[in-house]
């Protein structure tokens, strides 16, 4: 007994011992198996019952962890499954136990909520899915030397979808994904949508996280967080008192995940709507000859639109074409809960009112103009007149939008093919 006591190690040691033990006998750092679980098992039970003297029932009811004291004042203290945790300090209670080490693990029990005897809520991973923006970006349409760049730097923007209660644990366990991807990445953005609770108790790990992506000329971004105030209050207060700066938050995924893409891109807030685009370069104009220009533009009446303005509301008659050719646009869904998602975006050169050549019934989407956008209109009824004063164009015009209407259904099916996946 006296030999086993005289082992040296150190508090790093003791914690790589407890994470052991938390991990079913496999080594945390070499990823070796130093006990079978039946074995780390029969030890935690042990720890339970009398690890820390004659005061392990008092530890066990107000810490909650099985637990081994040493008399030269260590502690090391297992969650199973979960994670250990180590403390030294020598002076000793009557029991044995090291003073400050009992308290410290207390704190952290109760701060943390790690008592063993718990709710049960941890059953699912807090992680739905984890991916990077060049595996899946937003809804933004990326076209050229932006899609290039996106391609070349989308491993810098890691994403979590969460889910249930963001406690430490799951907390830990996301900042663990993030900090040793191998990419290194300069942006996380943590997305809050189908979180239920989540633990004040996290902000100080999430300011740290800031501050780790801030030093990476990056940032932490936080999406669909509105229903969490206290906890968004409580995390701008930590990263003031830390100094660090406080995450963007972003009430919608895709919002945010424009909003990254931007800053891998180079494009700064005012450069969002992207370059104009004149008639003749429009999607919708593809292959007209220069007499069949004139007769279309004859028909055509421009329009503004300042930013945030909806401009087709769900539920009206979609009765006109719009040519955009300057500023950005979203077609966005509104869902059930009062919220809504987008499920496209325009830019210059591109068109929305599709449902125009269907006969003009109501539209099931909105459109909002995100910057101040430039446009040009053409009605349905104007379409028909093309029907007896030049079929050919009409024709041509008829090709065009369905091919466009077919490449934006196409890239819909994919978006919501991967959100599945």
């Amino acid at each position: 007994y006296f030999s086993q006591c005289s082992v040296a190690v150190d508090c790093r040691d003791l914690g790589i011992m407890a994470a052991t033990l938390a991990g079913g006998g496999r080594n945390p750092v070499t990823g070796e198996r130093a006990a079978q679980p039946a074995t780390v098992r029969k030890v935690l039970t042990l720890m339970a019952s009398c690890g820390m003297y004659d005061g392990a029932g008092e530890w066990l009811y107000r810490v909650g962890l099985p637990a081994k004291s040493g008399v030269g004042g260590g502690i090391i203290a297992v969650l199973p499954g979960q994670l250990g945790v180590a403390v030294y300090s020598p002076p000793l209670d009557r029991h044995g136990n090291s003073v400050r080490g009992v308290r410290v693990c207390r704190d952290l029990s109760r701060e943390l909520d790690l008592h063993l005897v718990h709710g049960g809520r941890h059953g699912a991973s807090p992680i739905r899915a984890i991916y990077t923006l060049a595996q899946h970006g937003s809804m933004r349409r990326r076209d050229g030397q932006e899609a290039e760049q996106l391609a070349r730097a989308g491993t810098q923007a890691i994403v979590a979808e969460l889910q249930g209660d963001l406690d430490f644990r799951a907390v830990e366990l996301v900042a663990r994904r993030f900090t040793q991807a191998s990419a290194r990445p300069r942006y996380a953005l943590l997305d809050l949508a189908r979180v239920d609770d989540v633990d004040t108790a996290i902000v100080g790990l999430l300011a740290d996280l800031a501050a780790l992506f801030a030093g990476r000329d990056g940032a932490l971004v936080l999406s669909s967080a509105q229903h969490h105030t206290d906890a968004l209050a409580a995390l701008r207060d930590a990263a003031d008192e830390h100094a660090v700066p406080a995450p963007r938050t972003f009430d919608e995924l895709d919002v945010a995940l424009e909003w990254v893409e931007d800053r891998l891109c180079g494009i700064g807030e005012s450069e969002r709507a992207g370059p104009r685009v004149e008639l003749s370069g429009h999607e919708a104009l593809a292959g007209l000859s220069a007499e069949q220009m004139a007769v279309v533009t004859a028909y055509l009446e421009p329009r503004t639109y300042p930013a945030g303005e909806l401009i087709q509301p769900v539920g009206e008659p979609a009765g006109e074409l719009l040519l955009i050719t300057a500023g950005a646009l979203s077609i966005v869904l509104e869902l059930a809960d009062g919220g809504e998602r987008r499920l496209d975006t325009i830019a210059p050169g591109m068109l929305v009112g599709e449902l125009a050549l269907a006969g003009g019934g109501p539209r099931t989407t909105s459109v909002r103009a995100d910057t101040d956008v430039e446009c040009f209109a053409i009605g349905a009824d104007a379409l028909e007149r093309l029907r007896g004063e030049d079929p050919v164009l009409r024709a041509a015009l008829l090709a065009n939008l369905v091919r466009i209407a077919g490449r934006r259904a196409d890239r819909l099916g994919r978006h919501l093919q991967a959100l599945a996946g």
